[in-house]
């Protein structure tokens, strides 16, 4: 399909993702915690986001990626396939909502993953 149709399947999918990867390390969640919040929470508990050279830099970009998140949400709800929306987003700014998404659940994915290897 459409990227259109994908942006709430990417945001469902990270959405899960997130929760599930702070609560394997036992960070406490709520049920209100958004991606960002989520995200926060996770670069702040992680073991494996700790120790590795660059560290420093890399929590930047994926804390900054906080800022992306805070708008997929609003963007998700507002104007994509997730609700009875009007004005949905055009296919070239939901290919980016999917693709930044995808980068940094892949970036995520392969370092955490790193602890069960």
């Amino acid at each position: 399909g459409s990227a259109v149709s994908a942006v709430d399947r990417t945001h469902t999918a990270l959405m899960g993702y997130l929760r599930l990867a702070c609560q394997g390390i036992g960070t406490q969640i709520e049920e209100s915690d958004g991606l960002t919040s989520l995200l926060k929470k996770l670069v702040k508990n992680h073991p494996a986001l700790e120790g590795h050279a660059h560290m420093e830099q890399i929590g930047k970009v994926l804390r900054s990626s906080g800022a992306i998140l805070d708008a997929l949400e609003p963007l998700r709800n507002r104007a994509s396939m997730a609700h009875a929306n009007h004005e949905l987003l055009e296919e070239p700014e939901a290919r980016l909502i999917v693709n930044v998404s995808r980068t940094l659940f892949h970036s995520l994915d392969s370092r955490l993953g790193e602890l069960a290897r």
